[in-house]
């Protein structure tokens, strides 16, 4: 690999792993915000999908405000998993299974040291890329 090509790679695992501690990071404030723990995966999964039951508030127009923020949160955090998604999608197209669980890895231990306990995020994803890692 010449120096341009190992330049490339560096920027695209630091972009890779700055993008991704940002949004794990406001994921799972929100997460916490919202009192919502993401235990499952179907719940991730609802959220993803937009079929989650706290996300079919139909009109919100007479509701109380706390009501109106808690459906703009939830809407945030469900763009914010779907981001999440596109970008481990990206990244392991772009650099491979290895790198993208260090990647992964690495963030949820910095997640770990701020306080967040494991998970908190909701990040199911390296889950399975742990399977596929060791298996």
């Amino acid at each position: 690999m010449n120096p341009d090509q190992q330049e490339t790679l560096a920027f695209e695992i630091e972009h890779a792993e700055t993008s991704l501690r940002q949004l794990n990071t406001r994921i799972a404030r929100l997460v916490l915000t919202l009192r919502l723990p993401l235990r499952t995966e179907e719940e991730f999964d609802q959220i993803v999908a937009g079929t989650h039951p706290l996300l079919a508030t139909g009109d919100l127009s007479d509701t109380a405000s706390g009501q109106k923020r808690v459906h703009q949160e939830l809407k945030e955090l469900r763009g914010l998993m779907v981001l999440r998604c596109e970008l481990m999608t990206r990244t392991l197209q772009n650099l491979g299974l290895e790198l993208t669980y260090q990647i992964a890895s690495q963030v949820e231990e910095e997640l770990q040291r701020e306080g967040f306990h494991a998970g908190a995020d909701g990040f199911y994803l390296l889950r399975r890329i742990e399977g596929e890692h060791q298996g």
